[in-house]
């Protein structure tokens, strides 16, 4: 766990509508990450944040929904599923910042995602969309997927069926975004912490 009044250290996901960079973003997932404490992954979920995000403003401003996706959710678990469904409330463009207000100072934060490329890219298309300036600056962007290849050899080092099996992801819900956002650091801080046995 992690003060979050002070963050360093944010690991982000997100659920869309498409996998273009102008998909419309279902939800994001917050999870704030001290590299000096191995934080369990249970840990990591209570510390995080979900902002699940009004749908309806996006489609209005000519975001992406494509059919392939919405067959791709068909075929996931009810949990992750409820995030299709719409609430009162879902969080507007405009109510973003107020929404993550909880996290604390997360200006100089280094924020890591699996990958960038689709993470931050979409989010950075959505928030032009809506002209307002997304959270992390152009050097404060990290790849997890180049941190675990580079540090263990394999962008998927654990089998996390495996781990949830024998509880250490116990309560996992997978394209969950604070879920996946806290395995992605939960990986981390274990081969950060020297505790990384192949799998």
């Amino acid at each position: 766990m992690t003060d979050n009044k002070n963050v360093k250290i944010m690991f982000f996901d997100i659920e869309t509508l498409s996998t273009k960079n102008e998909a419309v973003v279902l939800s994001m997932g917050f999870v704030p990450v001290d590299f000096e404490v191995c934080s369990t992954f249970q840990e990591l979920v209570a510390g995080g944040l979900e902002v699940k995000m009004q749908v309806e403003e996006q489609v209005a401003a000519g975001r992406e929904v494509e059919r392939s996706t919405l067959d791709w959710w068909k075929k996931q678990g009810d949990s992750a599923k409820r995030v299709l469904t719409p609430r009162e409330d879902d969080v507007q463009m405009k109510d973003f910042y107020e929404s993550i207000s909880s996290l604390g100072f997360i200006q100089k934060a280094n924020w890591y995602a699996k990958g960038p490329h689709f993470d931050m890219a979409i989010t950075s298309s959505l928030f032009n969309d809506f002209n307002i300036k997304e959270p992390w600056g152009y050097n404060q962007v990290r790849d997890v997927r180049t941190a675990l290849e580079w540090a263990v050899g394999d962008t998927m080092p654990y089998d996390r069926e495996k781990l949830i099996s024998d509880g250490t992801l116990a309560g996992f819900i997978n394209h969950n975004a604070v879920h996946d956002a806290a395995f992605d650091a939960w990986q981390t801080l274990q081969i950060l912490h020297g505790k990384y046995t192949d799998g």
